[in-house]
């Protein structure tokens, strides 16, 4: 029996590129938010445990959360190994995956790569890079196998979802750049 195709893909398909794009804080998820120019793209590097720890900020907590980008997370670019548990593509076409500290896979946070035509332009490039790796990951049947891997991305304050989620609710939103370890299944 085959699928029913969502919205978004029948969108896509029309080659209505952005019209299904994040909605919740989307500006800031796609970079194109007024904040965006405070962000610090050299990459900081840290642990999954690193970003769990870190206090949530009363403003993100409300539903809808801030409406503008919050310091210092959200304008930073962060590099972090991971372990990769889970890669999903949701109904807005981003790639969500989970994904763990290496040593300890119940310390978990989300990363999502959201289509390309999403974000700003300077970034789209960059985009474009990360999701295909992760198509070939995909279609090689190479993201079963819990690859490791290293990503940059930006702070994003996500909802929390207790399992499902960092307890903090933190993200990397987008994800900028992804390298597989050759000691993974995925090159």
């Amino acid at each position: 029996m085959r699928k029913p195709v969502s919205l978004c893909v029948a969108l896509f398909l029309l080659s209505a590129p952005g019209l299904c794009c994040s909605k919740q804080r989307g500006d800031i998820k796609q970079l194109k938010d007024a904040g965006a120019d405070r962000i610090n793209f050299t990459a900081k590097e840290v642990s999954v445990d690193w970003l769990a720890s870190q206090a949530r900020p009363e403003q993100v907590g409300a539903p809808g959360g801030a409406s503008e980008r919050v310091s210092p997370l959200e304008t930073q670019v962060y590099r972090v190994r991971v372990k990769i548990l889970k890669a999903d593509e949701e109904h807005d076409g981003d790639y969500k995956l989970l994904v763990s500290a290496i040593n300890d896979s119940t310390q978990v946070m989300v990363v999502e790569v959201p289509e390309a035509d999403c974000v700003a332009t300077q970034h789209q490039g960059a985009l474009r890079d990360v999701r295909h790796a992760l198509d070939e990951a995909k279609n090689a049947g190479r993201l079963a196998a819990t690859p490791i891997a290293t990503l940059e991305g930006v702070g994003y304050w996500g909802f929390v979802k207790p399992g499902q989620t960092a307890a903090n609710g933190i993200e990397l939103h987008p994800v900028l750049k992804l390298e597989f370890e050759a000691a993974s299944t995925v090159k």
